[in-house]
């Protein structure tokens, strides 16, 4: 039994040991973290970063000729304002969003839906014509 006690005396110093350094490794990476919260504050810009909005585009009827200039203006706002559009689904439904006429019906006949960007209709088989 005199031996026991010594095996578990050795063993639990042995923890100790272990333990021991366990803290000093855990105080390093603690230090460690706070440097680099540090220098993440000292990162930081210190004024707010504000969307520059564009103004919205015209609407877009399907008119052979504006398409250009309609997607130009488009993609203007989506470069100023890139907070507002993060996603292509936010850039796909502001442009939807002013489509009239042709270009409505076309749109309206290309989605099942507001949110199915990705997933043309069922009955979709291209090629999309304005």
């Amino acid at each position: 039994m005199v031996q026991t006690i010594a095996e578990q005396h050795s063993l639990i110093q042995s923890h100790e040991v272990v333990l021991r350094a366990l803290s000093e490794r855990q105080e390093e990476t603690n230090q460690r973290l706070d440097q680099l919260a540090s220098l993440l504050r000292d990162l930081q810009p210190t004024h707010p970063i504000h969307d520059v909005r564009a103004p919205t585009p015209e609407k877009f009827s399907g008119e052979q000729g504006g398409c250009g200039g309609f997607l130009l203006q488009c993609s203007l706002s989506f470069n100023r304002s890139p907070l507002a559009y993060p996603h292509d689904e936010a850039k796909i439904s502001f442009v939807l969003g002013l489509l009239t006429g042709k270009a409505l019906r076309w749109a309206e006949a290309r989605f099942s839906g507001p949110t199915e960007f990705g997933y043309p209709n069922k009955h979709d088989s291209g090629p999309y014509e304005i």
